[in-house]
């Protein structure tokens, strides 16, 4: 199956409802502040806004990316509240 828009990359899966081949996991927010950031294998970073790791995973490949593609993707774990927690 060829996905296609946002998430077509993210996914090899063969059959619909199969787990993707890279996951996206927003850790939770540091005592400093910020929340790090791993796509598949790699940490990209500690983002600091939606903002921020929006640019992150543009950088690692996601251009069509913006905020809200982020905020809706089913692609995206938010560990320890979502897109609005950041401290």
């Amino acid at each position: 199956m060829r996905l296609c828009g946002r998430d077509a990359w993210l996914s090899t899966a063969g059959d619909a409802g199969a787990m993707p081949e890279h996951r996206i996991i927003v850790y939770p927010p540091t005592a400093t502040g910020g929340r790090r950031v791993r796509f598949g294998d790699r940490i990209l970073g500690t983002a600091y806004s939606l903002h921020e790791l929006t640019g992150f995973l543009q950088n690692a490949g996601l251009t069509g990316w913006n905020e809200l593609d982020v905020i809706e993707s089913d692609f995206v774990e938010w560990h320890e509240g979502g897109p609005e927690v950041w401290s």
